[in-house]
């Protein structure tokens, strides 16, 4: 049996039960109707693709690699997905971190006694120690791309492949912060 939406919505911003229930019918014939689209162009095998290639590189745990990743993405939904001034700003803010996490991995990575001295004087106060280890611009940016992905995770506009892409992508950032936690250990000796 086909529901027909009720045309006549009170524009006073007071709507009863059924024409709520008529409005979230429309959405969800909408969203089928997209989703069978999002398929019929293939959509949904390119981003299976993009998901076992993230999961892929994820599950190497090389932060470079996957700071790579992200700043693809980042840098796409700068120029592609971008709608309101806030995920403008979240987004700059995103790519601002990654470059510094990036600058800290070089340096732990390629100078371990600069870093040493900067673990030495910069995390004395506890504020500035995550467990026991120092927290670093790295650190700052698992922990806020973590949570970004997981907003992004929890809106109600997203497509359920996006929603897993966000996932898969969290994943691969845990698995660089704790290929990016060995490291800092390994550096600091008897620091950590």
């Amino acid at each position: 049996m086909s529901k027909t939406p009720s045309k006549s919505m009170d524009l006073n911003g007071s709507k009863s039960d059924e024409q709520i229930s008529d409005a979230c019918y429309e959405v969800d014939n909408f969203r089928k109707a997209h989703d069978e689209n999002l398929f019929a162009t293939g959509y949904g095998e390119k981003m299976s693709e993009l998901m076992d290639y993230v999961r892929e590189v994820g599950g190497t745990g090389e932060p470079q690699k996957i700071f790579a990743i992200e700043r693809a993405f980042l840098e796409h939904e700068q120029k592609h997905a971008i709608r309101t001034p806030e995920q403008r700003k979240s987004v700059e803010n995103a790519i601002t971190q990654l470059m510094g996490a990036e600058a800290t991995l070089t340096e732990l990575s390629g100078d371990p006694e600069g870093y040493r001295n900067y673990a030495s004087t910069h995390a004395i106060p506890p504020k500035n120690r995550i467990g026991d280890l120092p927290r670093d611009s790295a650190r700052d940016y698992f922990r806020s791309q973590s949570t970004r992905l997981t907003n992004l995770r929890k809106s109600p506009l997203g497509h359920e492949l996006d929603y897993r892409l966000y996932e898969a992508r969290r994943e691969a950032l845990r698995g660089a912060e704790k290929t990016y936690l060995a490291l800092q250990r390994k550096v600091l000796g008897t620091l950590a």
